[in-house]
């Protein structure tokens, strides 16, 4: 993969990193495909030679986990900013609804992270 188009895969993806209302995301809102990032991912971490990069790079590679097929995309139940126009009833009815569907993440959430955390360390990175 050409150095431009991995610089360019990683700071979309850093961007939407900062950009995420929420620990688990839809992967269709990652700016590329998690097999991509990851390659670009991969890719960076083996040429740089900045020890403090390449752990970012690492804590990235895994927090793409956080990015789930069918977790559904729109506003963030969890979103605080909205508690402003509702009342702590409406927005306690709202955490509470969305509650089953994280819930329903975490363990494949985890079991993913560990799967990239493993491969990292396969790779001997």
């Amino acid at each position: 993969m050409p150095r431009a188009d991995i610089e360019k895969i990683v700071h979309a993806y850093a961007a939407a990193l900062s950009s995420r209302k929420s620990m688990i995301s839809d992967a269709s809102e990652l700016p590329y495909p998690k097999a991509t990032i990851k390659g670009a991912l991969i890719a960076a971490m083996s040429v740089t030679q900045n020890a403090a990069m390449r752990e970012q790079l690492k804590a990235c590679f895994i927090t793409l986990a956080g990015w789930q097929e069918g977790y559904g995309s729109g506003p963030d139940p969890f979103a605080l900013k909205q508690m402003d126009s509702e009342d702590t009833l409406a927005f306690v009815k709202r955490v509470a609804a969305a509650s089953p569907a994280i819930g329903a993440c975490e363990p494949k959430v985890a079991a993913e992270a560990q799967a990239l955390y493993d491969e990292l360390k396969a790779l001997g990175l």
